[in-house]
């Protein structure tokens, strides 16, 4: 799971492995290693990616990132990859954020009518936010 957070804060940063392994003072081979599973990464070299990425130790010891399929990103596909994997690694930093916060949350209920025609996306917009009273 280490491997896992380990690639997902270079791909939220931006950066490739060689990139990584500079500010983390690794071999990109060892990165490479970390992130696949094929080794325990030690303690010093966690705080030295933590330090490189600006993300908290405790971080890469958190458990399994959320699960996003594919298909949320279709689009990205034409793109670069290194654009999307970055999307996608904020997408998941999203993603946990609202999971931690929904416990504390009290939200209210929207009611909102199905779509069947083609609608002004602004106009649904500012119906959700009236419902929600922001």
């Amino acid at each position: 799971m280490i491997g896992e957070r380990v690639k997902h804060a270079r791909e939220y940063c931006g950066m490739t492995q060689t990139a990584l392994g500079e500010l983390a003072d690794l071999l990109q081979g060892r990165i490479s290693d970390i992130e696949a599973g094929r080794v325990t990464a030690k303690p010093e070299e966690v705080r030295s990616v933590a330090r490189a990425t600006g993300f908290p130790v405790s971080f890469f010891n958190a458990g399994p990132l959320p699960d996003l399929p594919d298909g949320h990103f279709r689009r990205l596909k034409r793109g670069k990859l290194k654009v999307g994997a970055q999307v996608r690694a904020q997408a998941r930093q999203i993603v946990t954020l609202v999971q931690r916060a929904e416990p504390q949350l009290i939200m209210p209920p929207v009611r909102l009518e199905p779509v069947t025609r083609y609608v002004d996306l602004e106009a649904v917009a500012q119906a959700v936010r009236r419902e929600a009273g922001v």
